[in-house]
């Protein structure tokens, strides 16, 4: 859904093509008795209806000067990256050998751009297409990447991140080790025996079962617990600084940037095409002028995915208020900082062993595989987030940018000039930001907020406005 209802809409469009001809060049036939070139016709084309540019441009209008707030946008950019009256590789071109009419024949001009169908016949890249312009239209929404599955992932991978380890979900796990060493062991013995003098190495042959149970030990066994271990030697050698510095923060807006995922994805041919043909319909090249041409079609796409935002939470154990004009802490609140309970709570907040959704979660056996196949896993962050950590936003946006580029490409030998090469490039780029709906992320809007939630974000000072 590209367009709410407070959207507003514009577009434009540039380069528009002119229904007159465009001369290209002409052709001339060799006179053996004027011992000169004479001329046989002239070439042209009428190019089709099309632009060069357009632009679709979706936001809102907030109140300002100065403007502190923003919302939803979107921007569609067609553009078609080479003159669409053009003339091209343009230059004089004699025929290999006389024609079936026995004549010689000279072509001194260029090509027509190519018809604007062989950059693909899907949706999209026929820029003359005015429902491309139509946000309300699929052929339009289609254009642009879908934000579903980043929207929670936005969220989680933004937010302030108060637990570094996981040990609550560690010692849960433990008693999986046993398990974990034996099928790893039954592994290792099957490459032994398959190494070893009596046997041969066709002679250890994983069965379906077995492969799937090793990948599975290492995918959700071996390769999380290190990952546990690892997180809880960082946190145990940073611990001071952490909580410096999540102490620091408590209470306060922190604005925050993440850059989710940068795809370049590999050059796709779409087609490849060879024989005597020319970029355009240009009659007048058949006369043994034109040879061999290469032509293909290539596809680039590069799909860049940030979100950003300004978030807040609240601890109690990290609540230590502010420094009073002489520079040192309210004694009464230094000493609740500094005491047994709290001391311990951060430690445990920090390692990751507090008791909450989150944690319960990931610790019971299989949960691995819904979070595989779907986003819950998610969805149960962001309840520990509310209801725990009164983690909220001020704003946080999902951004995303696609870009995809098509090159048509020739290459065409001619006699006395040899190959000569044109590309040809069209592209679709798509801009987007989401906004979220609440201070707790994308799902909820402001209507389905708790009292609660409502009084939480009121003390961290996010407003509605």
């Amino acid at each position: 859904m590209l367009v709410g209802p407070k959207s507003r809409v514009r577009s434009r469009v540039r380069g528009l093509t002119v229904q007159k001809p465009v001369s290209l060049g002409t052709l001339e036939v060799w006179s053996s008795s004027q011992n000169q070139w004479i001329l046989r016709s002239d070439s042209s084309y009428v190019p089709e209806a099309d632009f060069e540019s357009a632009e679709l441009i979706i936001d809102e209008i907030h109140p300002g000067p100065p403007y502190k707030t923003g919302g939803p946008f979107a921007k569609l950019t067609l553009k078609a990256e080479y003159p669409l009256m053009g003339n091209f590789m343009s230059g004089t071109k004699e025929s290999w050998a006389p024609y079936i009419d026995g004549l010689s024949y000279r072509y001194r001009g260029g090509h027509r751009p190519p018809a604007k169908n062989l950059f693909g016949v899907e949706a999209g890249w026929d820029f003359s297409n005015p429902d491309l312009l139509d946000p309300t239209l699929a052929i339009c929404q289609n254009l642009f990447p879908d934000p579903t599955d980043w929207v929670t992932k936005a969220w989680s991978r933004t937010k302030p991140q108060l637990q570094q380890a996981t040990a609550f979900v560690a010692l849960a796990e433990g008693k999986d080790i046993p398990r974990m060493l034996h099928e790893t062991a039954k592994v290792f013995h099957g490459v032994w025996k398959a190494y070893s003098p009596s046997h041969s190495i066709s002679s250890w042959d994983q069965k379906p079962k077995e492969a799937s149970d090793a990948f599975l030990n290492h995918q959700f066994g071996w390769r999380p617990f290190l990952s546990d271990l690892s997180a809880f030697a960082k946190t145990f050698d940073n611990a001071h600084a952490i909580i410096a510095k999540l102490t620091y923060e408590n209470g306060k807006t922190q604005r925050r940037r993440k850059t989710l995922s940068k795809i370049i994805d590999e050059p796709t041919v779409i087609s490849w095409t060879n024989g005597f043909q020319t970029i355009g319909l240009e009659p007048q090249l058949q006369q043994n002028i034109a040879g061999w041409t290469n032509r293909s079609l290539s596809e680039y796409k590069e799909t860049h995915v940030r979100a950003v935002g300004a978030f807040s939470y609240f601890r109690p154990e990290f609540d230590r208020g502010a420094r009073m004009l002489s520079g040192d802490f309210d004694p009464e609140k230094d000493k609740k900082y500094h005491s047994l309970w709290n001391t311990a709570m951060r430690q445990a907040t920090i390692y990751g062993l507090r008791v909450n959704p989150t944690n319960i979660y990931k610790a019971i056996p299989w949960t691995w595989a819904i979070d595989w196949m779907s986003n819950f896993g998610d969805y149960i962050d962001r309840m520990t987030d509310m209801w725990f950590d009164s983690i909220a936003a001020d704003y946080c946006y999902l951004m995303m940018h696609q870009h995809t580029r098509r090159v048509l490409s020739y290459e065409t030998q001619y006699n006395g000039v040899g190959s000569m090469y044109a590309n040809f490039v069209r592209s679709i780029d798509t801009k987007q930001r989401i906004s979220a709906s609440s201070p707790y992320g994308f799902a909820l809007t402001w209507d389905d907020l708790t009292p609660r939630q409502l009084a939480i974000a009121g003390a961290l000072g996010i407003s509605r406005i």
